[in-house]
């Protein structure tokens, strides 16, 4: 013989877990710790050493972002020699192109608050100069995860450099510009601010 009650009250207790689990709130994710978790270039200090918060990579960004344009060339003197001489144009030239950004969809992307919390650092980081060394393929200005903002040079024997906020500024385009699926997924290139020779990569590895 069936026991009715028995069965009845264990009916009711299940469906009351059920209840109270489907009550229960979502668990709140934990806060990204960005002062542990952002890689710099060398030279560069991290997050820590100037004295920054992890609120400092959650700050609104610009929602107005700007072309790049190139520097004016300086004169050069007339006693350089023809190897300096043609050095030296050869960079005038670069920085006076306009570089064409360009989105990566094909590439491997980054997460877009990860793109961002770089370009808050870099962006920080205001006049301190973001170098690509002359013969260098490329160097990691910044890294958290698997994003990373890569500076190369376009003349890489000459190798390029700039405000690190430039960086950023060249950088921005591709956030704001690249964007892609749900979440936001961005890889892009862009030229620094006002130097058409250093170039700003942003991408997934």
């Amino acid at each position: 013989m069936v026991n009715f009650g028995k069965s009845t009250f264990v009916i009711v207790s299940v469906l009351n877990l059920f209840a109270g689990t489907l009550a229960a709130p979502a668990p709140v994710p934990e806060p990204t710790d960005y002062l542990s978790l952002i890689k710099t270039a060398p030279g560069l200090p991290t997050p820590r050493e100037l004295g920054l918060t992890n609120e400092d990579f959650t700050k609104p960004i610009p929602g107005k972002t700007v072309q790049v344009h190139a520097m004016k060339p300086h004169s050069s003197s007339s006693n350089r020699s023809g190897k300096t001489e043609l050095a030296a144009l050869e960079v005038r030239e670069a920085l006076n192109k306009r570089y064409n950004p360009v989105c990566w969809p094909g590439q491997r992307q980054c997460d877009l608050s990860d793109a961002l919390a770089c370009y808050r650092y870099l962006n920080l980081l205001g006049s301190q100069r973001c170098v690509v060394n002359p013969l260098t393929d490329r160097i990691r200005m910044c890294g958290i995860g698997t994003c990373n903002w890569y500076g190369r040079a376009e003349i890489v024997r000459n190798g390029a450099s700039s405000p690190c906020a430039d960086v950023a500024r060249g950088g921005l385009w591709v956030t704001s510009n690249c964007r892609t699926g749900a979440r936001g997924l961005v890889a892009g290139s862009n030229a620094a601010w006002g130097n058409g020779n250093l170039l700003v990569d942003i991408r997934g590895d």
